[in-house]
């Protein structure tokens, strides 16, 4: 058995993360031309303007976006809210937005986690919010059914007795965005 490491990832061990999802995301790309990996800050407002998107999606046409686990990455100053009027605005009407966010009712627990996670990415976080927040950032929006809930309901197969009992929960949605105008603001 042998094995072979690639050249742009030998460094591995001296550069951020980021960096190697960019290195093997570019040789994917080197296949594909209908795959584009973009760095850039998802708070930015240039970003849905950006040459990959725009080369690769036509927002004329439904779109579904995915923020599986990213908003509690941005930082209430960055206005998470802000972000997903942007994206909507953007999408054509029949397009989706699916939301998933790690929440907490324990404040104990949101403030652990947050204050573990702004130290670990050395201040580039969000933080743990409540369900509450989440219900807002899509205040004015037509989900889909179930609407807002603990995602790991969202397949009743699975035994509730395995659910986690650390007092966090990924709680999430999807949206139908039904006009340019985004979402009603709340």
């Amino acid at each position: 058995m042998s094995c072979t490491v690639d050249e742009d990832l030998a460094t591995a061990g001296s550069e951020p993360p980021e960096n190697l999802v960019i290195a093997a995301g570019n040789m994917v790309l080197d296949q594909n031309d209908d795959i584009a990996v973009i760095h850039f800050d998802i708070t930015d407002p240039t970003l849905l303007g950006h040459p990959d998107i725009t080369r690769l999606i036509d927002p004329a046409r439904p779109t579904a976006v995915l923020l599986a686990n990213v908003l509690q990455c941005v930082p209430d100053a960055a206005d998470p809210v802000g972000l997903i009027r942007r994206i909507t605005r953007w999408q054509a009407p029949g397009s989706y937005l699916a939301v998933s966010h790690l929440v907490s009712d324990d404040k104990a627990v949101r403030v652990a986690v947050t204050d573990l996670m702004i130290t670990a990415t050395k201040g580039t976080w969000g933080r743990v919010r409540e369900a509450r927040d989440v219900d807002r950032f899509l205040a004015g929006s037509t989900l889909v059914e179930p609407g807002l809930i603990d995602v790991s309901s969202w397949h009743p197969a699975v035994d509730p007795g395995r659910r986690r009992t650390s007092g966090l929960s990924t709680y999430g949605g999807i949206a139908h965005v039904v006009s340019r105008r985004g979402f009603i603001d709340p």
